[in-house]
């Protein structure tokens, strides 16, 4: 989920991690929305504290989401990542 501008009330520090995510797909897609959203409300500086915290192997499936997207399509990834949790994508 993206967050409108008017629902963005966080600092790096209250950022969300999604730990509590059990689906790997869906975890990292919500980080990598999360390292947007900082990036275009807070600067590159708080995208590099905010993705300290994640492991190599989370780092990955941040990485992986993105490439995802960058070859297949937001919506795309999107309806991939929501069948993965067994839901299906709005229209």
């Amino acid at each position: 989920m993206i967050m409108s501008n008017e629902e963005k009330h966080y600092t790096i520090e209250t950022a969300a991690t999604y730990e509590d995510v059990p689906e790997p797909l869906l975890r990292a897609y919500n980080r990598l929305c999360m390292l947007q959203n900082i990036e275009e409300d807070l600067g590159e500086d708080f995208v590099e504290r905010y993705a300290s915290q994640f492991s190599k192997g989370d780092t990955m499936a941040i990485h992986i989401v993105g490439q995802a997207i960058l070859t297949q399509g937001k919506e795309a990834v999107l309806k991939q990542v929501l069948a993965a949790v067994g839901e299906e994508c709005p229209d």
